[in-house]
């Protein structure tokens, strides 16, 4: 195709044979829906790499405002060529949706409820101060393309489906929004290396319950997948294998650092865990695991939820792992052993040494600022807080209203011991995982 040639538009190249006129055939009856001189185009084309990269590209160009690829993808789903065009009509459609100004939207967004209703106070938006614009920014360096499966006479094939962008958030000035997810972590995450010259590196287990069912049957009659505790199961019945497999497989093809997939101790309960690695990419990828993990719930006929507490048994849980570091060492212990850093005395401001100081003083912290980490506030009544042993637990913290027989909302803190020693915080936090 010549340059500057206009997207779908195909001008013919002149050969040492002459004019490529079985090219112009192929694109001309895409152009009025139909599939077949394209597929006998690139059989005739052979194996040679560059006739063949040149045909593909003119016809996926082409394509790309059609459904002839989706239709001979629908009758030949096992075809090479088929496969071939698939993509090169995917990659040319996200190609032309890009745009590298950011797409504006509404500035209502970020001030939402779960229903997507728009809220009073905010200063970014309201109904005081109107619903301007922003700019969503998209990330090129913050993409996964999404597999998913789609059903043809009863039989399920995998394609993938989608690109997923993640994009940043800014104003018309292109100042970034400040309140945006993305964006404050990013401001902490810069802080922290200008200031102390550290990085984060975290890990992230999430809990989440799966119903029988799609969304609309499954808000009446809650029936969890699974009746009993799988904990640890080797062996799943049949509709939760059928959910795990649909999702490992979204998270493999997406290429997100899954370390395990598995049932959990309440019926219907499941859990995932990423490995260890900088704190954007972890938080960026919890995102992309709750979308997959909704539409895979989707497609296979279920409705998965991150509630803290959808029902009154065992409460999901977000266990985030969190650790500093410097020059690809761990700052906060010396040399990796059992005493404080220099950066860990002056951080916690103490001189005290050992593993049980260390972890009293990380302790310490915590229990501190325990709301804060928690994301939840009593606003009402007398607020409670209590520190107990527990068999299971550890040190649980308890902040809510005072209530008869109520203990309000629990968050774990668990250490772990030398020579691999470090903290685990388990806070029901429902603002992140709902």
């Amino acid at each position: 195709m010549e340059r500057g040639t206009p997207a779908g538009e195909y001008q013919p190249a002149f050969q040492p044979a002459g004019l490529d006129t079985a090219l112009q055939w192929a694109v001309d009856a895409i152009k009025v829906g139909h599939w077949m001189p394209m597929r006998d185009l690139l059989a005739d084309t052979g194996t040679s790499w560059a006739p063949r990269t040149s045909h593909s590209q003119v016809l996926g160009s082409a394509a790309a405002g059609t459904h002839v690829v989706r239709q001979r993808l629908d009758e030949e789903p096992g075809s090479g060529d088929t496969l071939m065009m698939h993509a090169r009509v995917s990659a040319e459609l996200v190609l032309r949706a890009y745009r590298p100004q950011g797409a504006d939207v509404c500035s209502y967004l970020p001030a939402t409820d779960l229903d997507m209703r728009p809220l009073y106070g905010f200063a970014l938006t309201s109904w005081e101060t109107g619903f301007g614009d922003i700019f969503l920014q998209p990330d090129l360096t913050a993409w996964w393309p999404v597999t998913g499966a789609h059903r043809t006479d009863g039989d399920t094939s995998r394609d993938i489906r989608e690109v997923i962008v993640l994009a940043d958030a800014h104003h018309l000035q292109a100042s970034p929004v400040e309140v945006s997810p993305r964006q404050v972590l990013r401001r902490q995450l810069q802080r922290l290396e200008f200031s102390w010259g550290l990085t984060a590196k975290a890990g992230l287990e999430c809990e989440f319950t799966v119903f029988r069912g799609p969304q609309d049957d499954a808000v009446h009659t809650l029936r969890p997948l699974g009746t009993y505790s799988g904990d640890y199961a080797l062996h799943h019945p049949l509709h939760q294998g059928q959910f795990l497999r649909e999702l490992e497989d979204g998270l493999t093809g997406a290429g997100l650092p899954r370390e395990a997939v598995k049932t959990e101790a309440d019926p219907g309960q499941k859990e995932v865990t990423f490995r260890y690695g900088p704190a954007m990419a972890a938080a960026d990828h919890h995102t992309l695991f709750k979308h997959l993990a909704r539409q895979t719930a989707d497609w296979t006929q279920k409705t998965a939820t991150f509630m803290a507490a959808p029902t009154t048994a065992t409460s999901n849980g977000l266990h985030l792992h969190l650790s500093l570091w410097r020059q690809g060492h761990p700052a906060l212990s010396h040399n990796g052993g059992d005493t404080l850093s220099e950066t860990g005395q002056h951080a916690l401001h103490s001189q005290s040494d050992g593993w049980y100081s260390l972890v009293a003083l990380r302790l310490a912290g915590l229990l501190r600022h325990r709301v804060v980490c928690t994301m939840y506030e009593s606003r009402a009544g007398d607020r409670s807080l209590g520190a107990h042993d527990d068999e299971w637990d550890g040190v649980i913290v308890r902040c809510g209203e005072q209530s008869p027989g109520g203990s309000g909302r629990p968050a774990a803190i668990r250490t772990t011991c030398s020579p691999v020693q470090g903290t685990c915080c388990c806070f029901p936090v429902a603002s992140s995982t709902r």
